[in-house]
């Protein structure tokens, strides 16, 4: 479920979709608390979409704008990513801000990548890190040596077992399981993952 005030940045720029809007209005019409947090969104759209300019932002100007706010385009899955690795909301923010930093990424092959991010103390032994893949890569086969979590933070994939994954997943594998993951999509497929053990093996035929 879509925590309604993660929304707000998103309802201050007029780009919901209008049961989206419905929903945060109501929501505004509960909760003093928001309709100040709101019109600090509002104020900030204001000085970059004066009235007087009478034009529509471009989409490139509200990703932009977007970045600026919490933890930009992935502030969506902000509460959700604390959660998982044990972070503060403003730790999960100012991790997932890391995506969009090109000097983070490190090479894993031709069509993937990954960022190695530190998270909480209940991860401890985890590997945690987020993995981009390239259309058309493949992440290698390979068995869980404990549980694994996968957070889908864009596009989407398919596994070996025919497992499709899509944006706003979030996937738990038991300890022994086995599969490769594939980009089957047109945009990169980026996860966050939390991972006990990880052995890369040869794919049965």
């Amino acid at each position: 479920m879509i925590d309604l005030e993660e929304l707000l940045p998103l309802y201050a720029l007029g780009v919901l979709a209008p049961e989206e809007a419905t929903a945060v209005e109501r929501a505004l019409a509960q909760e003093p608390r928001l309709v100040s947090k709101l019109a600090q969104y509002q104020a900030t759209a204001g000085e970059l979409f004066s009235a007087e300019l009478r034009v529509a932002p471009s989409l490139d100007v509200k990703a932009r704008l977007m970045s600026s706010i919490g933890a930009g385009r992935f502030e969506r899955f902000a509460a959700r990513f604390a959660k998982v690795f044990d972070v503060t909301l403003d730790g999960a923010r100012e991790l997932l801000a890391w995506i969009d930093n090109p000097g983070k990424w490190e090479p894993m092959n031709a069509l993937s990548k990954v960022i190695h991010f530190p998270a909480g103390p209940a991860c401890a032994g985890a590997d945690t890190g987020f993995v981009s893949i390239a259309p058309g890569g493949t992440f290698p086969y390979h068995r869980h040596g404990g549980d694994e979590v996968t957070l889908v933070l864009a596009g989407s994939a398919v596994d070996s077992t025919g497992k499709v994954l899509r944006e706003g997943d979030q996937i738990e594998e038991l300890p022994g399981t086995q599969h490769d993951l594939t980009n089957t999509g047109q945009e990169d497929f980026l996860y966050a993952s939390r991972v006990y053990g990880l052995d890369y093996i040869t794919k049965p035929e």
